[in-house]
């Protein structure tokens, strides 16, 4: 909608009354293309609504499906050996978006450490995929992201790396970090639906995974991965605040309609 016609909109809600007074030629009927005011205020508050709902969609979606994928893998590994090792510190893995741009921005081969996060990578040999998911196993993580490599990237031995995992917040693992127990008995922030503990709210948590994500299909690596969990609520958050700001905008102008009725 054009910025005239936004004038022309909330002009027509504040729109004058007509003098009583003004003589009205008797041969004039009114126009039945122009809807009463109170409709008006309707079909604008409905819109309204359509876009909150689209907005709120598109942010439960937003997370990809390697991510996913993996971070379903992952947690169902973390919570039997939570249980088979009697770790009391195990955190749910939860989505994250600026890991993900990370591994997105490796995905052309260029895959290297950093500060905050370890790497974990899937290859053609299932051994050293194996020694490398041990990074996404370690208790006090609780975010990740991951990314497809946009092209084959061999290795000196003819490995082929075929995807990047990146899982925060530690880049090492120590024996500090593990604490022996009953499984969720050591949680300081509480325990999710699975019974891992609650970690540190990622930038971007999707919080259903519906039947229609479920993906019953082989991910990096040749696994099979359900993703038919429903993680916890009430994590929603974007660290760059645009989300929020967002639905700030779209609520307010929700309510100032709502006051005019």
């Amino acid at each position: 909608m054009t910025s005239s016609d936004d004038k022309i909109l909330w002009k027509s809600l504040y729109k004058k009354e007509e003098n009583p007074n003004k003589s009205v030629p008797t041969n004039r009927t009114p126009s039945s293309s122009t809807p009463p005011t109170m409709l008006l205020r309707l079909s604008i508050l409905a819109a309204l609504l359509f876009v909150l709902s689209v907005h709120s969609t598109a942010i439960v979606k937003r997370q990809s499906s390697e991510t996913q994928q993996a971070i379903s893998k992952f947690n169902d590994l973390r919570k039997i050996m939570a249980e088979e090792a009697q770790i009391a510190n195990m955190n749910e893995l939860s989505y994250d978006a600026d890991l993900e741009s990370k591994a997105k921005a490796m995905a052309n081969c260029d895959v290297k450490p950093g500060s905050g996060y370890a790497v974990v990578a899937s290859t053609s040999d299932q051994e050293l995929t194996k020694k490398s998911s041990m990074a996404a196993l370690y208790p006090p993580q609780t975010k990740m992201g991951c990314a497809k490599m946009s092209k084959p990237c061999p290795d000196q031995k003819g490995v082929i790396l075929e995807g990047v995992c990146l899982v925060g917040p530690y880049s090492q693992e120590s024996e500090s970090g593990i604490k022996k127990g009953a499984p969720g008995s050591q949680c300081p922030k509480g325990k999710t639906s699975s019974g891992l503990c609650r970690g540190s709210p990622a930038s971007v948590v999707e919080k259903t995974i519906t039947t229609e994500s479920r993906l019953d299909k082989p991910h990096m690596g040749g696994s099979t991965v359900n993703t038919e969990k429903e993680l916890d609520k009430g994590e929603m958050t974007n660290k760059d605040g645009k989300t929020y700001l967002n639905l700030t905008y779209i609520l307010i102008a929700f309510f100032s309609i709502l006051a005019l009725f």
